[in-house]
């Protein structure tokens, strides 16, 4: 998350939604592994958050939409010929990655 608020300080926003990516990926890594789930590629990923945790609301639907989105956003950003955005989008994906990420430790938090 710093190394994503450095990039979107600096301008360079479409840096920045790939590790808003990353820093949501791995904290969804973390539950995997506390809880004994494996994936074994970023859809399988998406696919095992929705099934172990959204269907059974131990995430809500806007944190499985939150993911999918930065999932989305990371695709187009490396990948997409043009992807255009700009500081206010860089900044509203910030605060949902923080949300996001905030939501994960904390069900983590309740596990221990």
């Amino acid at each position: 998350m710093q190394a994503a608020q450095l990039l979107i300080t600096n301008g360079f926003y479409t840096s920045a939604v790939n590790r808003l990516y990353y820093a949501c990926f791995y904290v969804v890594i973390a539950l995997f592994l506390h809880d004994g789930i494996v994936a074994k590629s970023h859809n399988g990923v998406r696919a095992m958050l929705g099934r172990n945790y959204i269907v059974n609301k131990r995430l809500s639907m806007e944190m499985g939409e939150i993911f999918n989105d930065m999932f989305e956003n990371r695709q187009s950003s490396d990948y997409d010929d043009v992807f255009d955005i700009n500081l206010q989008k860089a900044e509203e994906l910030f605060e949902s990655a923080n949300r996001f990420i905030d939501t994960i430790m904390q069900l983590l938090a309740k596990t221990e």
